[in-house]
This record gives structure tokens, sequence and C-alpha cells, in this order.
């Protein structure tokens, strides 16, 4: 599509150009939350952060099953997405499922203790906009 007819689609209804802007704003609210993540939280946190956003958002879309859902990412990919080593992904993984809160197998990725993963990431939901208004 090009310029003139993105502002045209605009022009010609409201509810396009409303729900593109609020768009735009859910993808800049979650752009701050991940931006805090990386600069501000410890690894622990940023994972337990990254499997809540995950399991709320896999839930609200019926993809989580309970406390349980796919996670097709290696640790490599995890690493990525956090910005952390592989080996650094492995043993937070590892400290997580000592201390009872995940199990992550086979690319299933179980939340046996959500609220402590929540009170662990400081997770508010809120910057996901989930709501209606």
């Amino acid at each position: 599509m090009s310029k003139d007819q993105i502002l045209e689609a605009f022009n010609s209804s409201p509810r396009i150009a409303r729900g593109l802007w609020w768009s735009s704003l859910v993808d800049e609210s979650i752009l701050r939350q991940w931006l805090t993540n990386l600069g501000q939280r410890f690894a622990y946190e940023r994972m337990a952060h990254i499997f809540c956003e995950l399991w709320l958002r896999m839930t609200i879309v019926g993809l989580a099953d309970g406390d349980e859902f796919h996670l097709p990412l290696t640790q490599n990919q995890l690493g990525d997405t956090i910005g952390l080593t592989p080996v650094h992904v492995n043993r937070t993984l590892q400290r997580m499922r000592s201390e009872g809160l995940i199990e992550f197998e086979q690319r299933r990725l179980k939340i046996c203790d959500i609220d402590k993963l929540k009170d662990i990431a400081e997770f508010n939901s809120d910057y996901l906009h989930l709501e209606r208004r």
C-alpha cells in the first residue's frame, strides 16, 4: 500500500485510523517494557518477566493449556531474546526449576507458580492494554 492509500484509508474510515493508532500505542508500550527488561532487570527477573508475558498472551489467544504452553525456542534463541548468553540462560532455567517455578521440557513450558513468578518479575500486565476501556 502506498502512503497516499494509507492516508485515504485513514480519512475515509476513522475506525481504521483509531485501530492503527491504538495498535501503535500498544507496540510502543511493549517496547518500553522490553527496554526496561533489558536495561534494569537481572537475568532471573528478565526470564520471569518474559515467561509471565508469554503465558498471559498465550492464555488470551487460547494457546495455553492452563499453566502450560508450547515454547519452540532453544536456549540460544531465548538468550538472544532477553540478552543473555546460553550459559546464563541454562543457569537461570536450572534455578527456576530447582525453586519449583517452572518445568521446561520438549519445548513445553509449564509455569508451576505464576504468582511467585509475577512477584519475581514485578509483572504488571497493564502495558499490554488487554482490558477494553
